[in-house]
């Protein structure tokens, strides 16, 4: 018995001193290294050609054979089925759709032709063609089926090659003539507009875009509110047809835009001018509130199709609005922290302010000194003066008698005058130096007391 547990002693000391000598061994052993990654197992792209060196596209796709072209001047045109205008984002997206297209892996080098019906290659799914713009072969794409086991698609290159690629390539050129079609009406962007004359039953409006700002030329000649001229040129940019004219009403929407309620022409800077923009009173469902309007305006290549079809009646309502809801609306304009002297006047009276350089005020009534104002009821009573708006104006060349009157001076020595003449009703004419010609119509509201004493001054500033 005693032999026999010496010898199992023996046996786990043997088994302990192997186990000792396995951690050893694994501990002192240099570490496996992981085998390099291929530095050519990255993806190829499938085409190697960047997009300013592509000058057409063709696109194979059953029975629908679509080519888009550039054209210097206009960007991508479609020259197949038919010409006309393209919309670029749509083929620029279809460029970048096979431009960005990788091979997941090359099956063949070379793909017998037997074998091409197996990966839905004959015939092909759809056919892609770049063609370079200036000297260079085209470069041939062919699309198959897809994957058994995973979303990517069989395709063939140029060199014979059967490859996987990724699935978004399918994406890509799943596109058609229709979606490829120039959408936009006034096909630039707002900030490219120069001047904009706008012809609708009341008269024509035309804006000019002058340093910056806005001048309005017609129905009258005055500055134009920058704010709404700079909207009718985004409204313009960004006004897309819904769709095509549908064939069963091309005859009465032709006939509805050969006498359109609103005419529009756009011009560029350089005096370019844009083909003019028709749109009709009456859209797909003839009622008032349609909520579309038929619009159109011959392509700007000759030869192609117009762009023609169903816009929101929205813009059409905002074309129609009243002139003066372009003309600028300010009377005054100035800041009142630059106001150095104001001078107040009516009926013979006068309250002059001048301000200290501590940047107090002090006051004379008729030229005799008077107490001290509040300085913030003077800025407060300036400030009212500065927000005068116009609702209306009144016609060009009406009379207008001055029974009020203001002059600010500022710190550059500019004087500014604003004159309001006898309220009529709700509203009263005021007249600014900066358009003398123009008499604006003001709320009777808006128009603040005219202070001719210091103590008036408060009471005004606040009424």
């Amino acid at each position: 018995m005693a032999e026999k547990d010496a010898l199992s002693l023996r046996a786990l000391a043997v088994l302990l001193l192997l186990l000792v000598a396995a951690v050893a061994a694994v501990w002192w052993l240099p570490e496996k290294q992981e085998p390099a990654k291929d530095a050519g197992s990255e993806e190829e792209l499938l085409v190697a050609l960047a997009a300013s060196d592509v000058g057409a596209i063709e696109l194979i796709r059953g029975t629908q054979h679509l080519r888009l072209e550039r054209r210097a001047g206009l960007g991508w045109v479609l020259t197949q089925p038919a010409l006309a205008e393209a919309r670029s984002e749509a083929a620029e997206a279809l460029l970048r759709g096979v431009l960005d297209a990788r091979v997941r892996r090359v099956l063949e080098p070379r793909l017998p032709e037997e074998a091409a019906a197996t990966y839905g290659l004959a015939p092909p799914e759809a056919v892609v063609v770049l063609h370079p713009g200036k000297a260079g072969a085209p470069v041939r794409l062919r699309l198959g089926g897809g994957s058994p086991v995973s979303a990517d698609r069989y395709a063939q290159d140029d060199r014979g090659r059967l490859l996987l690629v990724d699935a978004s390539l399918a994406s890509s050129l799943d596109t058609s003539a229709d979606n490829l079609l120039e959408r936009r009406l006034v096909p630039v962007p707002a900030r490219d507009i120069a001047a904009i004359a706008v012809q609708r039953p009341g008269g024509e409006i035309r804006l000019q875009r002058v340093d910056g700002g806005w001048t309005m030329l017609a129905p009258v000649v005055d500055e134009a509110d920058a704010g709404d001229a700079d909207a009718w040129a985004r409204l313009l940019s960004g006004m897309e047809r819904s769709r095509g004219l549908r064939e069963s009403e091309e005859t009465r929407a032709r006939a509805l835009l050969e006498r359109p309620q609103v005419r529009v022409t756009v011009t560029l800077a350089g005096g370019k001018a844009l083909p003019a923009l028709a749109l009709a009173s009456e859209g797909p469902l003839g009622a008032k509130d349609d909520p579309e309007r038929y619009a159109a305006r011959a392509a700007r290549l000759p030869g192609a199709a117009p762009v023609e079809g169903p816009v929101p009646a929205s813009a059409v309502t905002d074309l129609l609005r009243p002139a003066s809801d372009l003309r600028d609306p300010r009377v005054a304009g100035f800041d009142v922290p630059e106001a150095r002297e104001v001078r107040i006047r009516q009926g013979g009276h006068e309250l002059a302010l001048l301000r200290s350089g501590d940047g107090g005020w002090t006051a004379r009534e008729d030229g005799r000194p008077a107490a001290v104002p509040e300085a913030g009821a003077v800025a407060a009573w300036l400030d009212r003066v500065r927000l005068l708006h116009a609702s209306d104006f009144a016609p060009a060349g009406a009379p207008f008698t001055p029974a009020r009157t203001v002059v600010v001076t500022l710190a550059s020595g500019k004087t500014l005058t604003v004159e309001l003449g006898e309220a009529a009703g709700e509203r009263v004419p005021v007249r600014g130096s900066r358009r003398p010609a123009v008499v604006a119509w003001v709320s009777r509201e808006a128009v603040p007391p005219w202070p001719l004493r210091v103590a008036d001054l408060e009471t005004a500033a606040g009424a």
